[in-house]
C-alpha cells in the first residue's frame, strides 16, 4: 500500500484551555467589638435639633467604635439606634472602604443597609459594585442586589450576577441569579475564559468554586458543556460531571466526568472518567468523522507539541486516511482493550493497540454502515451540531 497521511481526529485534546479558577476574596467582616457602641458625633457644620432626633448638616463625620462615616448630610434617632446618612457616604473600617449615596446604620447591633451606587474596595485587592448591600450583624451576612461586580485586582477576574450572599462564618459565598465568572488571560487579555451556570458557590478559605445547573464556558475556540463544574481547593483541578462536553469547532470530547489539570493556565492532563468519547471532523472532508471510544481516556502532555492519548477498556476507534496528495484510500478499524495514540505537532504520529486487539482496513467501497452514516454515535453528533 502506498504511505498514507493521517488526518488528526484529536486536535481538540492537543489545545490548552487554561482554565484556572483564581477565586477573590470576597468576605466583608464587620470587627465585632462594635457591638452595642453608640454612635458619636465628630464633626458637623451645622446641628439642629427635633424632639429626640438630631440633624446633621454639612462634612458629617460620626464614630462607631472602629468604624467611621463621613457624610453631607445625618439623621440621627438615638431613640431606635438609627442614623441615616446620604450623600456622598463614606464609610471606612480598618481593611476595607465604603462609597454610596445612602446608608441607613443600625448603632445597636451594627447591622446596615447601602444603597445607590455601593462601592466597596477590600484591603486594595478586591472591589465589589452593585445597587444595595444590606450587612446582617447578628448572622453575620451580607446580602448584594442589583448588578452585582466583583473584581478582583491581583489576577484581574470578574464575577458578575444579581444576587449574591456571603456568610462570615465559613467564609463563603453564593451566587444565585445569573452569575458569570471571567478571567483574562496570563498576558491581560479580557475575557478569554468566560463561564456562566445557574448557581455559583465559591469558599475563601480554600479556594473551591462550584458551578452547577447549565454551565457553559467558553475560551477562544473552546466551548465546554456540563450540569457541575467543580474547581478543586488546591487550584491545579477542575472537574465537569453531568452530561460533560468540550467542543472546539467541529470536534467533541464527552464521557460521564472529565477532570482536567493544569500548572498555572497551562493544561498538562486531561482523564475522562466513563463512556468516554472523542469525535473528529477531518479536514480533507467534512462530511466525514473520525472516532475513539472506550470506558476511559487518559491525555498527557508530552511537551510543547507532543501529546500522549491512551483510551482504555473495550477501545474502539476508525480513522480516515488520504495519502500525501490528497487522495481519500478508506478507514482504519481498530479495537483493543487499549488503544494508545502519540501525536506529534497535530498530526498521528503512531497508534499503538494492547491486549486484545483486531484492525482492519476498509477501502472506500467497501466501508460498513456502522463505520459510516448509520454509525450511532456520528448520528447523536451530527443531532447536536444540527441545531
Amino acid at each position: 500500500m502506498s504511505c498514507v497521511k493521517n488526518s488528526n481526529p484529536f486536535t481538540l485534546l492537543t489545545t490548552s484551555i487554561g482554565l484556572l479558577l483564581l477565586l477573590i476574596n470576597v468576605g466583608y467582616t464587620v470587627p465585632r467589638d462594635n457591638n452595642r457602641q453608640k454612635i458619636i458625633l465628630e464633626h458637623a457644620d451645622t446641628l439642629r435639633s427635633r424632639d429626640e432626633c438630631r440633624f446633621l448638616i454639612g462634612n458629617v463625620q460620626v464614630r462607631r467604635g472602629l468604624t467611621l462615616i463621613n457624610s453631607d448630610n445625618a439623621k440621627h434617632d438615638p431613640k431606635n439606634g438609627q442614623i441615616t446618612l446620604t450623600g456622598n457616604v463614606v464609610l471606612n473600617e480598618p481593611g476595607r472602604v465604603m462609597k454610596s449615596a445612602y446608608v441607613r446604620f443600625n448603632e445597636f447591633d451594627g447591622s446596615f443597609e447601602a444603597r445607590d451606587n455601593v462601592d466597596l474596595v477590600e484591603s486594595d485587592s478586591v472591589r465589589i459594585r452593585c445597587n444595595i448591600a444590606q450587612y446582617d450583624d447578628v448572622n453575620q451576612i451580607i446580602d448584594l442586589y442589583g448588578k452585582v461586580i466583583i473584581d478582583n485586582y491581583s489576577d484581574g477576574a470578574r464575577i458578575t450576577g444579581k444576587h449574591c450572599r456571603w456568610f462570615e462564618t465559613t467564609n463563603s459565598g453564593i451566587i444565585d441569579q445569573d452569575p458569570v465568572y471571567k478571567l483574562p488571560d496570563d498576558k491581560g487579555k479580557p475575557d478569554t475564559l468566560t463561564i456562566k451556570s445557574k448557581i455559583l458557590q465559591f469558599n475563601r478559605i480554600n479556594n473551591s468554586a462550584l458551578f452547577t445547573g447549565n454551565v457553559d464556558l467558553i475560551q477562544n475556540k473552546l466551548h465546554a458543556l456540563a450540569d457541575t463544574l467543580n474547581h478543586k481547593p488546591d487550584s491545579s483541578m477542575t472537574v465537569l460531571s453531568g452530561n460533560p462536553i468540550i467542543i472546539q469547532e467541529k470536534d467533541e470530547l464527552s464521557g460521564k466526568r472529565v477532570e482536567l489539570y493544569y500548572e498555572g493556565q497551562k493544561l498538562i492532563r486531561m482523564f475522562v472518567d466513563g463512556d468516554a468519547l472523542v469525535i473528529s471532523v477531518p479536514e480533507e472532508d467534512s462530511t466525514l468523522f473520525n472516532y475513539m471510544i472506550g470506558k476511559e481516556m487518559n491525555m498527557t502532555v508530552i511537551n510543547d507539541s507532543t501529546r500522549l492519548i491512551m483510551m482504555k477498556g473495550d477501545a474502539q476507534g476508525a480513522v480516515h486516511v488520504w495519502d500525501g496528495e490528497g487522495l481519500y484510500h478508506g478507514v482504519n478499524q481498530s479495537a483493543a482493550d487499549v488503544i494508545e495514540l502519540t501525536l506529534v505537532s497535530d498530526k498521528t504520529e503512531s497508534i499503538m493497540l494492547k491486549g486484545r486487539s483486531n484492525g482492519v482496513f476498509y477501502p472506500p467501497k467497501d466501508i460498513p454502515d456502522d463505520i459510516g452514516e448509520d454509525n450511532a454515535i456520528l448520528l447523536q453528533y451530527k443531532s447536536r451540531n444540527s441545531r
